[in-house]
C-alpha cells in the first residue's frame, strides 16, 4: 500500500512569481490613465467644467 502523495504545492505562488506578465510601468501606467478618465467622466458628469466665459453678445 503506497502512502500519500508527496506534498505538492497549490502553484499559485509559484505561478505568480514565475508567469510572464506585463512590466511595473506598464501598471502604474494603466491605473494611471484609468483615473484620468474616470476624473473626465466625473467632471463632465458634475458640470464641472470652470472658467468658461459667457459670449460676448450675452451681456
Amino acid at each position: 500500500m503506497a502512502g500519500p502523495p508527496p506534498y505538492r504545492d497549490s502553484g499559485a505562488e509559484a505561478d505568480r512569481d514565475s508567469a510572464p506578465g506585463a512590466p511595473a510601468w506598464l501598471k502604474v501606467l494603466g491605473i494611471a490613465v484609468v483615473i484620468v478618465v474616470l476624473l473626465v467622466v466625473a467632471m463632465m458628469l458634475v458640470g464641472g467644467g470652470g472658467g468658461h466665459t459667457p459670449p460676448a453678445g450675452a451681456h
